[in-house]
């Protein structure tokens, strides 16, 4: 089942070349459900993914290593290992 909101973003973005651009330099996929929501859309990046999982791979891997880069420099995951 598609969210019509993520559709009529989608064909909204499509339509804009400026918008097209913002929408392909997001960094995940929140960032582009911010984007929608800042221009009236409600949908999450869990809809975007489940719309089309292939459509993000590339922000979705950038966000993972983004991740674990985090937890690894907060030493979170060093913690948690020796409990």
């Amino acid at each position: 089942t598609s969210n019509p909101q993520l559709e009529a973003f989608l064909s909204k973005v499509k339509g804009d070349a400026d918008l097209l651009k913002q929408f392909h330099s997001a960094a995940c996929l929140n960032d582009i459900a911010a984007m929608g929501a800042g221009m009236g859309f409600q949908f999450t990046g869990v809809d975007i993914l489940l719309r089309k999982p292939c459509l993000r791979l590339p922000l979705i891997i950038v966000g993972v290593v983004k991740f674990f880069f985090i937890i690894r420099k907060s030493g979170i995951l060093k913690s948690n290992l020796h409990h």
